[in-house]
């Protein structure tokens, strides 16, 4: 026991006197805070798409709605709630494999997706500020298409989309809206492909395709537009015997990653990278612990390295982030911190570099929730004598001190380290007893609430 508490006391140092500093931001601080209320869609969700308006840097979220038929919905966070982008459930029929991208030039939100409405064929609509509206006109593909993407060129803000053909022999397809319709690129059903196809521009113009080819035994498969048709990345990619959820990104200058459920590494994910000549593992192949599943892979925008967002089988199924440090892949805050099963995870980058995931939430029955890594707001700015908490760490209860300088104590608030609220209580005291017995051993946020401010504390339960 002793062990413990010192271990504690050396990650989260506390006095017990009035001359108490609640922490300043640091990496130690952060931790998976949730975004808005967690499961905030109508119903059960599936196909997330977590996307990031550069133009008023909110996030959006695109996903089939199950409290709506299945059909497509895209909502936004205010900063105080998530709210409907138009009508809910917008597309006419039940709608799979939806993406979400904005249009450089109008701001306006795209979505992409198998269109039951339409034989599965492709469809693409757009928010026009009003009305969710067709790009071109509905059902633009063969039926029966599934892994749908979408992406902007930046020079000239064409839309373009990728789809692979659900039914023998899977083929990947790559068509442009030219303003009025929806032309090939290249040549139709260019290169094998299987459920997830992928695509991303370059700063310059350049696209590139990625998806997993199921012929020749397997393969993670990276294709180039050179203008006139569709070539190989280097040798095309790595061999797996069974490669899926493969997922594309490019960092700053256009050197393009992918990720992947890696077959010949019992399932776990690598993520492999052009180095200008082969491609080349970063880090280790198969570098989780265990199976990884809805894997999203995205390049901050703060340090050009990978992160990537999964299911994660050794911690429950739950939602995991890693990320490589230039040397091994490490874990982003907590392993599998969410709450119950994640599946469809969605990683994306706020303009400020901040990282969001986007999940179908099974702790919240499968409905939709997002979090993000950061520090709770108020715990960069220190509070002097104003308050004092003791003991911590604690085993029965902790006891919250308010000096006279401070308004009255209104509400507090314990969260567990996943930003899941366990108690509220109401006192206009300033001194409170909180009773911590029934907390498993751990770490905890405290927040306190007065008339004007909020602060938060982190303590330990022993």
């Amino acid at each position: 026991m002793k062990k413990i508490i010192y271990i504690f006391l050396f990650l989260f140092p506390f006095t017990v006197n009035a001359q108490q500093f609640w922490h300043q931001s640091c990496p130690s601080n952060y931790i998976w805070l949730n975004v808005g209320n967690p499961g905030f869609s109508p119903g059960k969700t599936q196909f997330t798409s977590l996307v990031f308006n550069p133009f008023d840097s909110l996030p959006y979220v695109a996903f089939q709605d199950q409290g709506n038929s299945w059909k497509a919905t895209v909502m936004k966070f205010d900063g105080t709630n998530w709210i409907v982008v138009g009508n809910p459930g917008f597309s006419s029929a039940e709608a799979d494999w939806i993406a979400l991208a904005f249009c450089p030039t109008d701001h306006e939100p795209y979505v992409v997706f198998q269109d039951y409405g339409s034989a599965q064929k492709a469809t693409v609509m757009k928010f026009d500020g009003t009305n969710w509206i067709y790009v071109g006109f509905q059902g633009l593909s063969s039926p029966l298409v599934s892994g749908t993407c979408i992406a902007f060129n930046p020079i000239d803000s064409a839309a373009y989309i990728a789809y692979a053909d659900n039914q023998p022999p899977y083929k990947a397809t790559v068509k442009k809206f030219d303003g009025t319709n929806w032309v090939i690129v290249g040549n139709a059903r260019f290169t094998d492909a299987y459920d997830c196809a992928n695509l991303a521009f370059s700063k310059t113009g350049d696209l590139y395709y990625a998806g997993a080819n199921v012929s020749d035994f397997g393969y993670v498969k990276v294709m180039k537009f050179n203008g006139n048709g569709w070539v190989n990345v280097g040798d095309g990619g790595i061999s797996s015997k069974q490669p899926f959820w493969v997922s594309l990104a490019l960092n700053q200058t256009g050197q393009p990653y992918v990720a992947f459920t890696d077959s010949t590494h019992l399932f776990k994910a690598s993520v492999i990278k052009f180095d200008g000549t082969n491609w080349v593992f970063v880090g280790n192949g198969g570098f989780t612990e265990n199976t990884a599943y809805y894997i999203s892979l995205a390049i901050s925008p703060l340090d050009s390295m990978p992160y990537i967002a999964y299911q994660d089988h050794y911690n429950s199924s739950k939602a995991t982030v890693m990320k490589y440090d230039g040397t091994n892949w490490v874990n982003v805050g907590v392993p599998g911190f969410s709450v119950g099963k994640a599946e469809y995870t969605s990683i994306a980058f706020s303009p400020t570099g901040q990282a969001y995931v986007g999940f179908d939430d099974g702790g919240n029955s499968y409905k939709e929730s997002v979090m993000k890594y950061d520090f709770p707001a108020g715990i960069d700015s220190p509070v002097h004598a104003y308050i004092s908490l003791y003991p911590n760490p604690a085993i029965f209860t902790l006891t919250l001190n308010c000096n006279e300088a401070l308004n009255k104590i209104k509400t507090i608030e314990v969260f567990n380290i996943h930003g899941i609220k366990l108690k509220e209580l109401q006192t206009s005291k300033k001194s409170y007893t909180i009773d911590v017995e029934d907390l498993p051993s751990g770490v905890y946020l405290l927040k306190v609430k007065t008339k004007n401010v909020e602060y938060f504390k982190k303590f330990c339960k022993i």
